[in-house]
């Protein structure tokens, strides 16, 4: 009952100011509120490329242009082999949510109305990228406990659902 009004969106109220609402977040909350953004961004990305990749291979990962005979297989449909495939490079996941939004909303991935929820959501995923960046390239970057809150229930939850009723995902081994 002591700690609650760090919760409160109005904890001024309580003679509370930013900087003493911060030090209430405990080492390991911030470990792992870095840990929950970074890996749910990374399971967003993947939902994202593998949706490019199954539409084709050149709309999430590119070779280098030393890569010729890669290239070569790629556009004649031929099998790469796991060395191939790891001299791919994946397109950054900015420009993987830019092209799918494109792709999906001018019909040229035909989803059924299935992935519209990645459409709608477009503001919301990037800022998404934003905060993944702002805690790998700056540093420390803390979410209070009602932020993270609303990015996960808000959110994050309602993504995961959305994912996991698509044919694609339906079915699947739990």
């Amino acid at each position: 009952k002591y700690g609650l009004h760090v919760f409160s969106p109005d904890y001024e109220k309580f003679g509370l100011d930013d900087a003493a609402i911060d030090q209430t977040h405990s080492s390991p909350y911030v470990a792992n509120c870095s840990e929950a953004i970074v890996h749910f961004h990374h399971f967003v990305e993947l939902v994202c490329k593998g949706l490019l990749r199954e539409e084709h291979i050149l709309l999430a990962d590119f070779t280098s242009s030393h890569h010729h005979l890669i290239l070569h297989k790629i556009l004649n449909d031929e099998h790469l082999s796991d060395e191939d495939n790891q001299r791919l490079k994946s397109i950054q996941f900015k420009e993987a949510l830019e092209r799918l939004i494109i792709l999906i909303k001018d019909k040229k991935i035909e989803t059924d109305g299935q992935w519209d929820f990645i459409v709608k959501g477009k503001n919301w995923l990037e800022h998404l990228g934003s905060l993944r960046n702002r805690l790998v390239h700056r540093g420390m970057f803390v979410l209070r406990y009602p932020a993270l809150d609303k990015l996960f229930g808000e959110f994050a939850l309602p993504f995961i659902k959305n994912v996991i009723l698509t044919d694609r995902y339906a079915g699947m081994e739990k």
